[in-house]
């Protein structure tokens, strides 16, 4: 990443595809406060050719006071996470990208099937923002026993479904 025409740095972004305002003021610290635009170099999520750009910075109201934001280069808003996917860096609404929780919430394996659980787990297990706690872990192993209770739940009711079609099929064939 490199920040203005005076200062270069270069950081691996922890986020494959994507970049922050966290991600920007940690690679420039106090010198961000007096840039206009940062220059970024992004992998693209879907894994294509690294997207290099300049993105614009402009300041945003956060209660009594005011903190950067990356401006989207396609909708011109502020914004505190551009997407790299497709070749272009925008903001989520331009990408019209959705999180899981947000595409599959009304899907019967999201809400029956124990996606939600497994969705629950993995915000556990890879916290994009809070590192990972004791307390998180225990509640992480309690989601893998739910999970892990459904499908063998699951797998009863299909032997006993699978038992009941045989029996079925034997006095069709006998009779």
């Amino acid at each position: 990443m490199r920040s203005g025409a005076e200062l270069a740095l270069e950081v691996c972004l922890p986020r494959r595809g994507e970049v922050t305002t966290r991600d920007v003021r940690a690679v420039c610290g106090g010198e961000l406060q007096h840039l206009q635009h940062v220059d970024l170099l992004v992998l693209d999520a879907d894994g294509g050719v690294p997207i290099a750009r300049s993105i614009e910075l402009t300041e945003v109201r956060s209660g009594p006071s005011r903190r950067l934001a990356l401006v989207c280069p396609a909708c011109r808003e502020a914004r505190h996470l551009l997407l790299a996917r497709g070749g272009a860096l925008k903001c989520s609404t331009c990408h019209r990208y959705r999180t899981r929780r947000q595409a599959e919430r009304t899907c019967t394996g999201f809400t029956k099937l124990g996606g939600q659980l497994e969705d629950q787990l993995l915000r556990l297990v890879v916290p994009r923002w809070r590192r990972t706690t004791p307390a998180r872990m225990v509640e992480a192993q309690r989601l893998v026993q739910l999970l892990l209770d459904g499908d063998r739940a699951q797998v009863e009711k299909l032997r006993q479904d699978v038992s009941a079609l045989q029996i079925v099929l034997e006095s069709r064939q006998a009779g």
